[in-house]
């Protein structure tokens, strides 16, 4: 089973997925069901954290001042088959 996780950040839904020895990263947008972005990095952790970047410079603009590490560990993140 592929290790996959998932939460809703706004209207946004950002999913981490392992894909053998790296991780993609997947930003939905919820109300127009439109892909913004995909991309690869290596660990869970850098996943869940370049995700909340993405997100969070979409919403507010690169200057957002949030610390995207900390904020991807407190967000709860849903795991398969939770979802």
């Amino acid at each position: 089973m592929v290790e996959k996780h998932r939460v809703a950040f706004a209207n946004l839904q950002l999913a981490v997925e392992r894909d053998r020895d790296h991780w993609i990263v997947r930003i939905r947008d919820l109300s127009e069901r439109e892909m913004f972005y995909e991309g690869a990095v290596p660990s869970l952790a850098d996943a869940k954290t370049a995700a909340v970047q993405y997100a969070l410079t979409r919403l507010f603009g690169p200057r957002h001042g949030k610390d995207c590490a900390q904020m991807a560990a407190s967000l709860a993140w849903r795991s398969a088959p939770q979802f």
